[in-house]
């Protein structure tokens, strides 16, 4: 990077060249900052070897100059390009938006990870913006050639944005490849670039008819680990029926995929258009559950294994727990294998099950009698939760789960929370960030920690989030939801970006602040402004400690409420963000823990508010 560092600060001191973001086979990204706007831009320079072709050279000053006349929402704008001599070695960049979202490979690697499809209405809007793009450049008679899941991006906005626009074309017509070589990627090349044969605007229409499938099923419709196997397929095998993949039949899909991915380009839709369209009526012919449902992905159970099973010894309770922990018997049994929870909502259920089973067998085995499992019976993370992928947590008591949680790629943690991307709402979990935005203002939006399984009385959380440069006017807030019901029934602790708190009970859908709005009705302030708490885009520690009805909550070390609260005895917990009335936001949450509630000081904490 220094390289290109020093030839921009010297030649082009406009740009200030601050990380390298990734390379391709014809370029590599920087982000950067354009200094004459104060604005962070991504800066695509082609490789140094590409400046000795005369051909190229040409080429790229001739396709930069289309790409940067196209002007659409979902094509990401080119700003600004040009071609360099610096001291005899040629630089050919293009300046674009820095768009910070992920890439659609991203979205489905994370569906793959969490063994679900995004809900049909969000897929159609995906489909929608890079149809809109496809239909705008067609008519401009740019085609792209190379459509696949990397070259889309999503905008703050989570539009989906297609990028690298005529690439394929420069890589094309440069002379730099051989005559016949095929210009693409295998997963994604219609029949006619499989083959060689001349393409059009259709084989681009073909390519976002696999993304299509790959949105709905979770797989691209060919795929083979030979590069020419699967551009056979693509040319001869016909593509199975989407139906086949999902739990769902809907014939009506499957005549739209059978369309879009016809082998002969005149039995296609010939416009993305036409795409968009067939797709939003199969849609619609949907209930609404199944548009927003998240389909499993379906797939083979691994083979049965014997597992070993690790059970707590009961020791009576005077006992220090030290030794309890390290009591145990080891008792080796086939079991079945479960799918993750979030496949089969009965894989917990039915592990409980053999949980107190198991115990029933140690205790036969002991020449025990059986009794009653005690409530205070800790599994930890090296027993019964290993079997079944729950490695991460710490403690279990009663169907409470107690955790450290940093949203590594390799957490355990992170297939229990909520990653589905509902209409305007987006959550995923990447590079160690869990990210929550929406793009509608006036919202408040939970997002929780497998409710269905997970359920929370006494309980100490520990989050730390910051909220997003956004549109709204910096009041934007991210919390701890806790107590959880349903929508309309839970408990919020939250920061807002301007620096203050707020503690709230949402019942029947309707908002009161426990401090003062819970007690007489007169809503003296909503949120409360306290030196401690960090304003937009800083990070923020909250930590909340709930015990029975009385409720401490601190905001980076420092307490700033202590109130008793007694609406819900327990519920789901998770994590809170709400838009303002005047724009959408974005947060971040870095890092949940859960553990057990620390026991107040005194029996009898009132509210010194």
């Amino acid at each position: 990077m220094g390289d290109i560092t020093t030839t921009f600060e010297k030649y082009l001191n406009r740009y200030q060249i601050k990380a390298r973001l990734g390379s391709g086979g014809m370029a590599t990204v920087y982000r950067a900052v354009d200094t004459n706007l104060d604005r962070d831009v991504a800066i695509k320079v082609m490789h140094e070897h590409l400046g000795h072709d005369d051909v190229f050279r040409e080429r790229f000053s001739q396709e930069a100059r289309l790409i940067a006349g196209l002007n659409h929402p979902n094509i990401v704008q080119i700003y600004d390009f040009d071609t360099l001599d610096a001291d005899g070695n040629v630089v050919m960049y293009m300046v674009m938006p820095m768009l910070t979202g992920n890439t659609l490979i991203d979205i489905l690697e994370s569906c793959r990870f969490k063994q679900a499809t995004l809900p049909h209405e969000r897929i159609k809007e995906i489909i929608t913006n890079l149809a809109d793009a496809l239909d705008y450049a067609h008519s401009r008679g740019m085609v792209h050639r190379d459509v696949k899941p990397a070259n889309i991006l999503f905008d703050d906005n989570n539009r989906a944005v297609l990028t690298d626009f005529g690439i394929a074309r420069l890589a094309e017509n440069s002379g730099l490849t051989a005559e016949g070589t095929i210009i693409g990627t295998p997963a994604y090349m219609s029949p006619e670039q499989a083959t060689g044969s001349e393409t059009d605007y259709r084989s681009d229409i073909y390519a976002l008819g696999i993304i299509l499938f790959e949105l709905l099923t979770g797989r691209p419709p060919f795929d083979d680990e030979s590069t020419v196997s699967l551009l056979l397929k693509h040319a001869q095998t016909p593509p199975p029926n989407v139906s086949q993949y999902t739990e769902k039949v809907n014939p009506s899909l499957d005549k739209v995929l059978q369309t879009v991915l016809a082998k002969n380009p005149d039995d296609r839709y010939q416009s993305a258009r036409a795409l968009r369209l067939a797709l939003e009526e199969a849609v619609n012919t949907e209930s609404h559950d199944e548009r927003y449902m998240p389909s499993p992905i379906v797939y083979t159970p691994p083979e049965k294994q014997p597992a070993t099973i690790v059970i707590e010894d009961e020791l009576s309770d005077s006992q220090p727990k030290k030794k309890r922990n390290q009591s145990t018997i080891t008792r080796t049994i086939n079991t079945l294998v479960l799918k993750p929870a979030r496949q089969n909502p009965l894989g917990f259920a039915t592990l409980a099950v053999a949980i107190v089973a198991l115990l029933l067998i140690a205790r036969l085995l002991q020449n025990q009698p059986s009794a009653t499992i005690p409530q205070t019976s800790v599994m930890t993370n090296e027993t019964v939760f290993g079997v079944e992928g729950m490695a991460g947590v710490d403690a279990m008591i009663g169907d409470a789960a107690f955790f450290t949680g940093d949203f590594s790629d390799d957490d355990p943690i992170n297939e229990y929370w909520d990653v589905t991307s509902v209409g305007p709402i987006q959550r995923s979990i990447m590079d160690g960030v869990y990210r929550i935005s929406h793009s509608e203002p006036d919202r408040a939006i939970p997002s929780l920690f497998d409710p269905t399984h997970f359920n929370y009385t006494d309980v100490n959380i520990t989050l730390d989030a910051r909220i997003l440069e956004t549109s709204a006017n910096n009041a934007s807030a991210v919390g701890i939801v806790f107590r959880y019901q349903d929508a309309d029934n839970y408990n919020v602790f939250a920061v807002d970006g301007r620096g203050r708190y707020s503690i709230w009970r949402r019942v029947d859908g309707a908002w009161c602040e426990l401090r003062n709005q819970c007690n007489d009705g007169e809503a003296e302030f909503d949120w409360q402004p306290e030196p401690p708490i960090a304003t937009i885009g800083e990070m923020n520690t909250l930590n909340l400690n709930v015990y029975q009805n009385q409720i401490i909550g601190f905001v980076n070390g420092e307490q700033v409420f202590m109130l008793t609260e007694n609406t819900f005895a327990d519920g789901a917990i998770g994590i809170y963000m709400a838009t303002t009335p005047s724009g959408s936001a974005q947060v971040e949450i870095d890092n949940y823990n859960v553990s057990e509630a620390m026991l107040p000081a005194s029996e009898s904490m009132t509210d010194d508010s």
